[in-house]
């Protein structure tokens, strides 16, 4: 059981500075459901339930203030947050004159506050207003197309395009990129969010780029332009939340095998270097490489070990992006460490890259034996691979904004 947190006080607005009790959220939603009541013009609340921005039309938008929460054929509007402690979610039925609001002080494990949310809402729905969501152009998907809509869904990767793409917090993208594996029965799976059992949900196209869930209440709609996927997103979130595909040379689909390549051949590397010259003590050999051979084995290795220190010092960042306010109040207070990892992380990797190069020419050039060719070129593309990670996702562009 996590320990009892004190009450939570968040500067940052206008996300999570408003502080509100169940009892004044009551009477907010009182005024909303009477058309406004003593709080605003009738005309005003109409505007604000009924002025809708619909990227992904026929599933929910954003109205003016709230998001759209159709559900059963029956609309409502509502809006949820979170903040470090709190997770809080309100739904209105204006026509019904019905409000619904949920508040926890934990996350819970495995996000289990955002599960109870939204379980608590559909049970509330399917139990006070049954029904089924209609929608045009249902049912006339064939077998054949729904296989290449799927096939074109899956063949991407997406990302969020509500988040951070400037500064270095853009490597939160390459972390949390979306895709979809098609599954033998013609139904398609996102890799987030899973069911209320934590199954992986399975989703069947109903109309053109339009799947319902199996079993469930969550649809998917894509908007296809020139052949090629250009924005989906859930019926959950998609009056905040769009994703884009991403950027062919920034998928994860291509880095993350070349990430893991790479960390493998630096840490081997780093390891190695010391055992080897621990073993050759054990036995009293001498060093084998001499010349230009020596010279660049060595830089390179400790271009290694500066490589793997600017490594740590983003795990050190991370950890404090992780640990909520408190660590962005540190990290607001500390912008000359950010500056300084930011500086080691271009010259390790750029100079770890020219120091590969050369190093491969040497070893290439000098008779070396197999392995020795091969692991050279492997630390090319160690290094290629972490410089350019760091160069598209943001993080050696000198910037403290994030």
């Amino acid at each position: 059981m996590a320990a009892a947190q004190a009450f939570e006080l968040v500067p940052m607005g206008p996300a999570g500075s408003l502080s509100a009790s169940g009892d004044d959220m009551g009477k907010f939603m009182i005024a909303h459901l009477a058309d406004g009541g003593a709080l605003m013009k009738p005309a005003t609340a109409a505007l604000m339930h009924n002025s809708s921005t619909e990227l992904l039309a026929p599933i929910d938008g954003m109205a003016l203030g709230f998001f759209e929460e159709k559900i059963n054929n029956v609309r409502g509007v509502g809006h949820g947050g979170d903040t470090g402690v709190f997770h809080s979610h309100l739904n209105l039925w204006p026509d019904q004159h019905v409000g619904l609001f949920v508040s926890l002080n934990s996350a819970g494990r495995e996000g289990a506050s955002g599960t109870i949310r939204t379980a608590l809402y559909e049970g509330f729905a399917d139990r006070y207003f049954p029904g089924t969501r209609t929608f045009p152009g249902a049912g006339t998907i064939d077998k054949k197309t729904a296989a290449e809509h799927a096939a074109l869904m899956a063949s991407t990767d997406f990302v969020m395009a509500r988040g951070a793409f400037t500064s270095f917090m853009g490597v939160a993208g390459l972390a949390s990129q979306a895709k979809f594996i098609v599954n033998g029965d013609g139904t398609i799976t996102p890799t987030f969010p899973n069911d209320f059992s934590g199954a992986p949900r399975r989703y069947r196209e109903i109309a053109p780029f339009l799947w319902q869930q199996v079993g469930g209440h969550s649809y998917i709609k894509a908007n296809v332009e020139g052949g090629k996927v250009s924005l989906w997103s859930l019926s959950e979130f998609s009056g905040a939340i769009t994703l884009i595909p991403t950027e062919p040379l920034k998928s994860a689909r291509l880095l993350m095998p070349l990430l893991g390549l790479g960390a493998f051949v630096l840490l081997a590397t780093l390891i190695a270097w010391p055992a080897t010259a621990m073993i050759r003590r054990r036995y009293g050999a001498a060093f084998p490489l001499r010349g230009p051979r020596a010279t660049s084995y060595r830089l390179s290795r400790l271009f290694v070990l500066l490589g793997i220190a600017a490594c740590a010092g983003w795990g050190f960042l991370v950890s404090k992006l992780s640990a909520g306010l408190a660590g962005f109040a540190w990290l607001g207070d500390h912008d000359g460490v950010i500056l300084f990892i930011e500086a080691l992380t271009l010259f390790a990797f750029a100079g770890g890259l020219l120091a590969a190069l050369w190093n491969a020419y040497v070893v290439w050039t000098k008779g070396s034996g197999w392995f020795a060719k091969l692991w050279s070129l492997l630390l090319v593309v160690a290094f290629a691979a972490f410089l350019w990670t760091f160069h598209a996702y943001s993080m050696i562009n000198f910037s403290v904004n994030y």
